[in-house]
Protein backbone atom coordinates (compact mmCIF):
# COMPACT_ATOMS: atom_id res chain seq x y z
CA UNK A 1 0.00 0.00 0.00
CA UNK A 2 1.07 3.53 -0.69
CA UNK A 3 0.59 5.96 2.17
CA UNK A 4 0.51 9.73 1.86
CA UNK A 5 -1.36 12.59 3.39
CA UNK A 6 -3.18 14.40 0.58
CA UNK A 7 -4.39 17.92 1.15
CA UNK A 8 -8.17 18.41 1.19
CA UNK A 9 -9.34 18.62 -2.41
CA UNK A 10 -6.09 17.25 -3.82
CA UNK A 11 -6.50 14.44 -6.35
CA UNK A 12 -4.81 11.20 -5.22
CA UNK A 13 -5.88 8.58 -7.76
CA UNK A 14 -7.23 5.39 -6.22
CA UNK A 15 -7.88 6.85 -2.77
CA UNK A 16 -11.67 6.76 -3.00
CA UNK A 17 -12.31 7.22 0.74
CA UNK A 18 -9.68 9.99 1.06
CA UNK A 19 -7.78 8.39 3.95
CA UNK A 20 -4.32 8.70 2.37
CA UNK A 21 -4.04 4.99 1.50
CA UNK A 22 -4.93 2.90 -1.53
CA UNK A 23 -6.33 -0.40 -0.30
CA UNK A 24 -9.29 -2.77 -0.49
CA UNK A 25 -11.41 -0.32 1.50
CA UNK A 26 -11.22 1.97 -1.55
CA UNK A 27 -12.34 -0.89 -3.80
CA UNK A 28 -15.29 -1.69 -1.53
CA UNK A 29 -16.22 1.98 -1.19
CA UNK A 30 -16.24 2.46 -4.95
CA UNK A 31 -18.30 -0.69 -5.49
CA UNK A 32 -20.87 0.64 -3.00
CA UNK A 33 -20.95 3.99 -4.79
CA UNK A 34 -21.43 2.32 -8.19
CA UNK A 35 -24.23 0.18 -6.70
CA UNK A 36 -25.79 3.42 -5.38
CA UNK A 37 -25.55 2.25 -1.76
CA UNK A 38 -23.31 5.22 -0.88
CA UNK A 39 -22.33 8.54 -2.46
CA UNK A 40 -19.00 10.28 -3.07
CA UNK A 41 -20.08 13.02 -0.66
CA UNK A 42 -19.60 10.57 2.23
CA UNK A 43 -15.83 10.55 1.63
CA UNK A 44 -14.81 14.10 0.78
CA UNK A 45 -14.54 16.62 -2.00
CA UNK A 46 -11.81 14.82 -3.98
CA UNK A 47 -13.36 11.35 -3.69
CA UNK A 48 -14.92 11.28 -7.17
CA UNK A 49 -11.78 12.63 -8.87
CA UNK A 50 -9.67 10.08 -6.96
CA UNK A 51 -11.97 7.28 -8.14
CA UNK A 52 -11.57 8.09 -11.85
CA UNK A 53 -8.28 6.21 -12.12
CA UNK A 54 -8.30 6.00 -15.92
CA UNK A 55 -9.28 9.68 -16.23
CA UNK A 56 -12.18 8.82 -18.56
CA UNK A 57 -14.60 11.26 -16.97
CA UNK A 58 -16.80 8.34 -15.88
CA UNK A 59 -16.41 6.31 -12.70
CA UNK A 60 -17.31 2.66 -13.24
CA UNK A 61 -16.15 -0.92 -12.76
CA UNK A 62 -13.09 -0.29 -14.94
CA UNK A 63 -11.84 2.00 -12.18
CA UNK A 64 -12.53 -0.68 -9.55
CA UNK A 65 -10.45 -3.18 -11.56
CA UNK A 66 -7.65 -0.63 -11.99
CA UNK A 67 -7.46 -0.06 -8.24
CA UNK A 68 -7.42 -3.83 -7.66
CA UNK A 69 -4.56 -4.21 -10.15
CA UNK A 70 -2.63 -1.45 -8.36
CA UNK A 71 -3.11 -3.11 -4.96
CA UNK A 72 -1.99 -6.46 -6.43
CA UNK A 73 1.04 -4.67 -7.88
CA UNK A 74 0.13 -5.67 -11.43
CA UNK A 75 0.46 -2.00 -12.32
CA UNK A 76 2.74 0.57 -10.67
CA UNK A 77 0.76 3.77 -11.30
CA UNK A 78 -2.51 5.12 -12.61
Amino acid sequence: NTDTTPEEGEVYLGDVNCDGKIDMIDVTSLQKIIAQLETFEKYGESSEANADTNKSGNVNMEDVVTIQKYIAQLIKEF
